[in-house]
C-alpha cells in the first residue's frame, strides 16, 4: 500500500494494541459474542484503519499520558497508538459503542520514494 517498513510496523502495533484494549477492557470475559468491525481505507496519501466495537463508550484520547517509565507493567497501549500513528480520532457511537480511526501517511516529511 505504499508504506515503508517502519510505518508498517507502526500500523501493526497500533492496531494490535487497539484491538487488545477492546477485547480486554470493553468486552472482557462475559461478552464473547460481541463483534469488532475493522475497516481499512487505502487512499492516495494515507491509509485509515477504522475499528468499531459495541462496548461501553470510552474515549482513549481523554486518557492521560502515562508516567514513563511505568511503575507497573501494562497501560501503554493508548500511548503507543498516539505516538506511532499520524492521526487518531475517536467517536462515541449511540446508544453504545466506539469508533477509533487511525491514520498513517504514506510519505513522511522529507522522504523521497
Amino acid at each position: 500500500m505504499g508504506l515503508n517498513t517502519k510505518a508498517v510496523h507502526d500500523v501493526i502495533l497500533s492496531v494490535d494494541e487497539a484491538l487488545t484494549n477492546v477485547i480486554r477492557h470493553a468486552y472482557g470475559e462475559q461478552n464473547k459474542d460481541e463483534k469488532i468491525q475493522l475497516m481499512l481505507c487505502d487512499q492516495t496519501e494515507k491509509i485509515e484503519i477504522i475499528i468499531e466495537d459495541q462496548g461501553p463508550c470510552f474515549d482513549p484520547l481523554a486518557h492521560p499520558t502515562p508516567e514513563l517509565p511505568p511503575k507497573k507493567p501494562g497501560g501503554l497501549g493508548i500511548y503507543f497508538v498516539r505516538a506511532l500513528m499520524d492521526g487518531v480520532d475517536y467517536q462515541a457511537l449511540k446508544p453504545q459503542g466506539n469508533r477509533l480511526r487511525l491514520i498513517k501517511y504514506k510519505k513522511e516529511k522529507g522522504e523521497n520514494r
